[in-house]
């Protein structure tokens, strides 16, 4: 028995599987103020690279969810932080987008530019509120 909830145990805290949901789905489909915002949760989130592949996978999987959004952010899913009360004035606010004072809880961050032959988007990967991994995922 001991061994059975051992072994449980160890493939919980193991995974790396990922989940993301929107923050609020009804504001992501409005895209006002062209953010998006979303939470990640699972083990492994502090694997970088890993962290970065999965979120550019579900991008891709994804993409009609995305078209139009200017920057989506992925924030660490959390039963104590309450992301939605300070979402709306966050994106109308600041430029970046960022929900104030949640900054060490942004996991993740995919922005668009836009170019005189298209569009480059970017995923950077945050740790600690300081960036730990960033790529270029799209230069359309």
């Amino acid at each position: 028995m001991l061994i059975a909830a051992s072994v449980i145990i160890y493939r919980f805290y193991k995974s790396d599987d990922y989940q993301i949901k929107p923050l609020d789905q009804e504001f992501n489909a409005r895209l006002e103020f062209g953010v998006q915002y979303y939470i990640i949760s699972g083990n492994g989130i502090d694997n970088p690279e890993k962290l970065a592949v999965f979120i550019e996978r579900y991008l891709n999987a994804n993409a009609s969810m995305f078209s139009g959004a200017e920057m989506i952010l992925f924030y660490e899913h959390s039963y104590f932080n309450s992301y939605e009360s300070h979402m709306y004035e966050s994106a109308k606010d600041n430029e970046f987008g960022g929900i104030e004072g949640f900054q060490k809880s942004l996991i993740a961050k995919v922005w668009s530019i836009k170019l005189t032959a298209g569009r480059e988007e970017h995923l950077v990967i945050y740790k600690d509120g300081k960036m730990a991994y960033q790529k270029i995922i799209n230069n359309v």
